[in-house]
């Protein structure tokens, strides 16, 4: 996954807040695909999800380093958060009527909320 480099006075949480603003947006456009039932399509919603998922990884490749700060607690939150993205983007992936892109765009948007402080 190539990400857009950190802009210069840009500090990790607005990088964070950019990066789930960007997938979030493919998203939302990929639900839009979706609910046109496009087949042809296919491959715009393949690649939100696996964005998404890259984004999710990378958080938790992040969180799990030993120089991270946060509280213990929070880690642990944001790899279970992972995990179910993991989980929930291979259902939709695999055409299981339990994928939900609704809640994939409901997650980020709350970790969002939280980086903006306005959660």
């Amino acid at each position: 996954m190539t990400e857009p480099a950190q802009k210069p006075g840009e500090n990790d949480r607005d990088r964070e807040y950019r990066l789930l603003t960007l997938v979030t947006k493919k998203l939302n456009d990929a639900k839009t695909v979706v609910q046109q039932l496009d087949p042809q399509s296919v491959g715009q919603v393949c690649d939100a999800i696996f964005h998404n998922r890259d984004v999710w990884n990378a958080f938790v490749n992040d969180v799990s380093d030993d120089r991270n700060k946060l509280p213990k607690e929070l880690k642990v939150l944001l790899i279970n958060l992972a995990a179910y993205v993991n989980k929930n983007s291979d259902m939709i992936i695999n055409g299981h009527t339990d994928g939900d892109l609704d809640m994939l765009i409901a997650i980020n948007k709350h970790v969002m909320d939280g980086l903006r402080g306005t959660a």
